[in-house]
């Protein structure tokens, strides 16, 4: 029964390199075969980022209406303008995780977001070039805004 090597790779023989038999790419092949693929790097680092953030200790509350995060985590220790969820599925992780329900989701944009009008969400704040440098736990919404705010503890001091 004979089989060929796919192009790129040799078959060795436990014998000829001391090595289990096996796949082994040669020549130019073998330096051009990166170890991690880009994707699943990425992938990789998504989730390490996600868990470094849940590690930390972020503690998710929805303000009252009108209130800026500075505010609803003014006796939790502040506001950490690190933690804003980076896809949709973080905030509705998050709003899970606190109890919440949105009737709705949408990106949003608004340095207010994320947010709720108590019924209808929006999750993304703007992109960072369109932020205007101010830290967007400061930002407050209009009287019927409640916004989702990352607060250091858990605990009111």
């Amino acid at each position: 029964l004979a089989s060929s090597s796919p192009a790129g790779f040799s078959r060795s023989s436990p014998t000829s390199s001391g090595s289990p038999p096996g796949l082994r790419p040669i020549g130019a092949a073998a330096a051009e075969m990166p170890l991690v693929s880009k994707p699943l790097a990425t992938l990789a680092c998504a989730v390490l980022l996600h868990v470094a953030r849940l590690a930390a200790g972020v503690s998710w509350i929805k303000g009252g209406a009108g209130s800026s995060c500075e505010t609803v985590c003014s006796a939790r220790d502040g506001c950490r303008e690190d933690a804003w969820p980076a896809t949709q599925e973080e905030f509705e992780e998050m709003t899970t995780s606190i109890g919440f329900g949105c009737a709705g989701t949408q990106e949003g944009g608004a340095r207010y977001d994320p947010s709720t009008d108590g019924r209808y969400c929006g999750w993304s704040g703007p992109p960072e070039d369109n932020s205007g440098g101010a830290p967007r736990c400061e930002e407050d919404g209009d009287a019927s805004t409640h916004r989702f705010c990352p607060c250091v503890a858990d605990k009111e001091l």
